[in-house]
């Protein structure tokens, strides 16, 4: 299944996303809502979570999932 396909079948899924973002190696490749600024300035956060998350475990493989919940949303990056 290609990005944009992943993306709609997240979308038609989960009522609850409000923003998702698909993004790899040469940047974003499906976003929710249809908006490259927004998507651009979303992947980058997401990339910045998982760098950020991989010092918490010295020697271990890189961090795959970063799961952030407050009272009001929560942000996965996987």
């Amino acid at each position: 299944m290609d990005a944009p396909a992943s993306l709609a079948a997240l979308l038609e899924l989960s009522t609850q996303v409000v923003e998702a973002v698909v993004a790899g190696p040469g940047g974003v490749e499906a976003a929710s809502p249809d908006d490259a600024e927004r998507a651009g300035v979303l992947a980058a956060a997401g990339a910045a979570l998982l760098d950020a998350a991989t010092p918490v475990r010295p020697g271990s493989p890189a961090v795959e999932r970063v799961v952030v919940e407050t009272e009001t949303a929560t942000v996965i990056v996987v």
